[in-house]
């Protein structure tokens, strides 16, 4: 049997301790294709790591 996601993967610090604000997933378009969102938008390696 296959293990559950709960036993594969460990959440950040800050969801364990409620220190997210959603504003940091609601990425403006607009600014990653003009090239001015920030780092983590841009880079697909960053993006991928932390979502």
């Amino acid at each position: 049997m296959l293990p559950n996601l709960f036993e594969v993967c460990a959440p950040r610090e800050e969801v364990l301790g409620g220190d997210l604000d959603s504003a940091d997933f609601a990425a403006d378009l607009a600014m990653v294709l003009k090239g001015q969102a920030p780092e983590e938008y841009q880079n697909p390696v960053s993006f991928f790591r932390n979502t």
